[in-house]
């Protein structure tokens, strides 16, 4: 039988991903375990939030990021990322390199700085080739060598999921990544508690966040269509709004408006007007 499609907000994940309280810190360690690799202890015993706000400049657009914490080796940023626009990559690298920068106020500080993993939580397979997980570095071309490891990203493709049969969910490892972020994409409350029977964690994470779907699934999840449905009128009104535009600076083109009128009026720059 095919289940719905739904997808966990993202209000909810930030609230759970940032919380103080010990079972929701606990999901976090074993989120950025599962997805990195890295000790589950070392990460228990050295973890801590840090402020999400990645720039100082109040002028910066899009300057907090989802989750942030730190250890001693790295710094983990975590994105939820719904539409795969081009933008979504933009801004999560920002994240990256600002993760980087934020270190560095002096020359000293070179010599401490803690490299970073971005750990991005998709609604989309980015690369499109059905993995659920993809893990990318910086490296070299022709022999492809891994340059260093100051930046790591960690893509992970909800859809791969949402798609899979939950019996496979059930027999996997207790904290693999597939049964951690598995209530993210299924709002079936007795599936849920079957899949995760003597998962104590997770049964307390659900409890925390009152995962009753009967009762608080508007509040708790979007209707994948309905979100879809919504996402694609949204970008259809830009795409008009951008067709109507190009119209109307065509026509000044044509009535031999000076280029630089044009660019005054419209905030192009002379190379996006060429």
């Amino acid at each position: 039988m095919k289940r719905e499609r739904v997808l966990l907000k993202d209000k909810v994940v930030k609230k759970l991903l940032n919380s103080e309280n010990p079972t929701c810190r606990e999901y976090l360690v074993r989120l950025i375990s599962a997805s990195t690799g890295i000790n589950v202890k070392l990460l228990r015993n050295n973890i801590e939030l840090v402020t999400p706000n990645i720039n100082s400049n109040s002028n910066y657009v899009n300057s907090v990021s989802d989750v942030m914490v730190k250890d001693n080796e790295y710094y983990y940023n975590i994105e939820i990322n719904y539409n795969n626009v081009p933008i979504a990559i933009v801004k999560n690298n920002i994240y990256m390199y600002n993760s980087i920068l934020r270190q560095v106020h002096k020359s000293d500080d070179y010599k401490n700085v803690k490299g970073v993993i971005q750990i991005n939580i998709n609604n989309y397979d980015l690369f499109g080739k059905g993995e659920f997980v993809y893990d990318s570095m910086m490296i070299e071309k022709k022999h492809h060598i891994v340059r260093d490891n100051m930046l790591r990203v960690i893509d992970i493709n909800l859809d791969f999921l949402s798609n899979i049969d939950y019996n496979k969910i059930k027999k996997g490892n207790k904290y693999n990544l597939e049964k951690l972020l598995y209530f993210f994409v299924c709002n079936d409350k007795k599936l849920l508690d079957n899949i995760y029977n003597g998962n104590g964690l997770m049964r307390d994470i659900s409890k925390i966040f009152n995962i009753d779907i009967e009762d608080l699934d508007k509040q708790l999840y979007y209707d994948y269509d309905e979100y879809m449905k919504e996402v694609s009128y949204e970008q259809g009104e830009i795409d008009a709004t951008l067709k109507r535009n190009k119209e109307i600076i065509k026509n000044m083109l044509d009535k031999h408006y000076p280029k630089k009128e044009i660019m005054e009026l419209t905030n192009l720059t002379e190379e996006t007007l060429n």
